[in-house]
């Protein structure tokens, strides 16, 4: 279930297994697994309701203060790497990003709840990193993808104190998600064993399907919760009409319930008129510009673009990741 990252380029190796001693750290541990005296990248551990969370810190050399990048990982099966990768990338550019494992992931306690103890996971390690000397507390941005994105719009309901937020291939209703996940195995259609694990980390992480535990599945439903998001905070919503794992019906909804028109592009970034397909009787187009980002609130939906799992049309992605990157950096400046 994994995506392909988004690297904040934001215009304005040596090794060691040893634990860092640091004694103003917020960190319950920290090991330093790159430092090459341009950036410097961290595998930590930190509490969030009584659980030891893994996660991982990357950030430039020097005092800062450096903006800080939230980046809520796709997926069931921990960060998607670990010393290096998109991380590393940011870190290079300038900027600090932190990534928590979250609960049940890469090693971390727990198991994995699917868009509820996740948030908290991340708002605690969010809350540690702003004590951080090296970070620019004005200028915080969150962004996350599928299961990542759920969390970082769950976190923005709850008051993620950002300047910014994006949720790409979004899960917005975890009712629907399971429903459509159930109705793809009966027919043999799509990642099959993604499916299946999906279907199996919600029985056990929620205890049974929607129609046995209605109040939890609402409860990690960012739908249910749409008039939480602060209207005050930049926010966006993407989404690929390719994609396997998650509708781009569900971000359709959840514009819908905010009043967010959208934007709809070919596989060519070519601004279309009509409305996606499944998104129709949502749909009401934008005329607001996204080079200049003067709207609070975007929908950008795409053609072409999928998951990782089945990714045909790079370019078009490329397209969409340097959107995403565009409207988060006009309001970290």
């Amino acid at each position: 279930m994994s995506r392909c990252a988004i690297v904040l380029v934001l215009c304005l190796s040596a090794c060691t297994d040893a634990t860092d001693e640091m004694v103003t750290s917020p960190w319950e541990s920290v090991s330093t697994t790159l430092d090459d005296g341009s950036i410097v990248i961290q595998k930590v551990s930190y509490r969030s309701g009584g659980l030891r969370i893994f996660g991982q810190i990357c950030r430039p050399a020097g005092a800062g203060p450096f903006p800080l990048i939230v980046a809520n990982h796709s997926g069931v099966t921990g960060l998607p790497s670990w010393g290096g990768g998109p991380c590393a990338e940011t870190a290079r550019a300038g900027k600090i990003q932190i990534e928590s494992s979250y609960r049940g992931q890469d090693g971390s306690g727990g198991y994995v709840e699917l868009c509820l103890g996740e948030v908290d996971d991340v708002l605690h390690m969010l809350d540690l990193a702003l004590t951080l000397p090296e970070v620019d507390r004005n200028r915080v941005a969150m962004w996350g993808s599928a299961l990542g994105g759920c969390i970082t719009t769950r976190a923005l309901q709850r008051g993620a104190p950002v300047k910014a937020a994006a949720s790409l291939y979004g899960i917005t209703d975890m009712k629907t998600a399971y429903e459509f996940w159930s109705a793809q195995l009966t027919v043999g259609s799509g990642p099959l064993a993604q499916y299946k694990q999906l279907i199996d980390l919600a029985n056990a992480g929620i205890g049974g399907p929607p129609a046995d535990y209605p109040e939890d599945y609402m409860r990690r439903s960012t739908l249910e919760h749409a008039a939480e998001i602060p209207s005050s905070t930049p926010y966006l919503i993407a989404h690929g009409m390719s994609d396997l794992l998650v509708p781009a019906r569900q971000s359709c909804e959840l514009a819908q319930r905010l009043g967010v028109q959208g934007h709809h592009f070919d596989d060519q970034h070519n601004l279309l008129t009509t409305a996606p397909t499944g998104c129709e009787s949502l749909w009401t187009a934008s005329t607001a510009p996204i080079s200049s980002w003067t709207d609070n609130r975007y929908l950008l939906v795409y053609d072409g673009v999928a998951s990782a799992l089945v990714d045909a049309a790079p370019a078009i992605s490329a397209a969409m990741e340097a959107d995403v990157t565009s409207f988060l950096t006009a309001h970290l400046r």
